[in-house]
């Protein structure tokens, strides 16, 4: 199975503070409530069109990658730490608040980005009407009884970021590893190939691909987990 995206109704750039821009895609209903869409650490919010297709109908819904993911040109230097992944989540929302004018907004963020809107919505303010986390994997404090179990998980996870291949000859190659791989092997038909397109891009020296999040990248974040202590109440958020 393929699927197929669909085009754009709008596309804009958003300029980042130190010279980066984030590709924004519209798609579905301009009069619905709008809903910003984004994804997890070293993935692409397009092969979640499985999921958000489903309220292209009722819903204006803002798609984007952060910085140095998918269809946004790796930065350099890159920048890549959650204080600064915040401050770009608050360029995103203002310049989508100015382009397209203000109306009922909802955050729907998965892992990586939703820790970083909790970071942004605590650190820098609530913009929401409402805020959909899905797996955030917070780290509790030190002397929490699970934060041991975290630091294992987390210290796993950059490591193996750290030693993941960075160049493919071909899609098809990071299509059968995902197919292969234990943790997304179980994907739907036709996202691994959807993920691979969109988590790569044409290696610079024109020899195959390459992985737009560079693999240090990726591990900086799942390092970063540990010293975040991004532990709050409800209360914290601001939101009503």
């Amino acid at each position: 199975m393929q699927f197929e995206i669909p085009v754009p109704s709008t596309t804009f750039e958003v300029p980042l503070e130190d010279g980066a821009r984030i590709r924004m895609r519209r798609h579905g209903n301009p009069d619905g409530v709008r809903l910003l869409v984004t994804h997890g650490n070293g993935f692409a919010p397009t092969p979640i069109n499985p999921y958000w297709r489903h309220l292209l109908p009722k819903f204006d819904v803002l798609v984007f990658d952060f910085r140095n993911h998918g269809q946004n040109v790796p930065a350099v230097p890159s920048n890549h730490h959650y204080a600064q992944l915040s401050r770009d989540l608050e360029r995103v929302v203002q310049e989508v608040k100015s382009k397209l004018g203000p109306k009922q907004t909802a955050g729907i963020f998965h892992s990586m980005s939703a820790r970083t809107a909790m970071k942004h919505a605590i650190e820098i303010g609530w913009r929401w009407d409402a805020l959909m986390l899905f797996d955030p994997p917070d780290v509790p404090l030190k002397g929490h009884p699970l934060y041991e179990s975290m630091e294992v998980f987390e210290n796993k996870l950059t490591e193996w970021a750290k030693g993941r291949r960075r160049r493919f000859a071909s899609i098809d190659e990071l299509t059968e590893e995902y197919r292969q791989s234990r943790a997304t092997r179980n994907w739907v038909a036709g996202e691994h190939e959807l993920m691979a397109r969109s988590v790569l891009r044409k290696s610079p020296d024109g020899d195959g691909y390459e992985l737009t999040c560079a693999p240090e990248n990726e591990a900086a974040i799942y390092a970063q987990a540990l010293i975040l202590d991004l532990w709050p109440k409800a209360s914290e958020f601001g939101g009503r």
